[in-house]
């Protein structure tokens, strides 16, 4: 790739990889140490695609909002990208739409705020499930299911997982939305492997 990155989606559209967004390393050499040696990653917003048959990278045109721990899904043409943190550090709650054809991001709308989540598509409709938010300072899971309607351009929540988690995998299988593993938390220290 061009940058270096951590923390960021890759999805596949039509024959290509879209490597979009995470941290990258630039950041640990740019920023001073905070005394105690520690450095902090910077959020990228950068976009790539690696064309498969070219064997070659392309840079594509930059999210308008700097993201890591975001999720990805495609439909057609399109890359869809939803939540994540900004470079501050804040849960995102927007979901952008990128154009292959024209080399465009565009904002849809505005959904739960979450970060490390997972996003599946099936046929027409994007499933948003799990991830985290921060509320006064506090850690919290997220147990909404939320479906954006390529079609109609809608989002809507739709259910309530009844074990939230985020760094969880998620497939599809015999017309059931599977989730599993990934962490659950009651508060920041009390991470568990589901």
């Amino acid at each position: 790739m061009n940058f270096d990155r951590c923390r960021f989606s890759l999805n596949v559209l039509e024959s290509s990889l879209i490597a979009v967004g995470g941290e990258n390393s630039e950041g640990l050499f740019q920023r001073l140490d905070d005394g105690n040696g520690n450095h902090e990653a910077q959020n990228v917003a950068t976009v790539e695609r690696y064309d498969v048959n070219a064997d070659s990278w392309t840079i594509l045109s930059s999210m308008p909002e700097y993201r890591s721990q975001h999720a990805g899904a495609t439909y057609e043409n399109h890359l869809y990208i939803s939540g994540g943190i900004d470079q501050y550090g804040n849960v995102l709650d927007s979901f952008y739409d990128y154009d292959v054809g024209t080399d465009k991001w565009m904002k849809i709308c505005n959904l739960t705020p979450r970060a490390d989540h997972v996003m599946l598509r099936i046929d027409k409709k994007i499933f948003i499930c799990g991830g985290w938010e921060e509320v006064n300072g506090q850690r919290r899971l997220i147990s909404a299911i939320e479906c954006f309607d390529v079609k109609n351009s809608t989002i809507n929540i739709i259910t309530y997982v009844p074990t939230p988690r985020f760094h969880a995998g998620i497939t599809l299988i015999n017309n059931k939305i599977w989730i599993i593993g990934g962490f659950s938390a009651d508060g920041e220290e009390d991470f568990q492997f589901i």
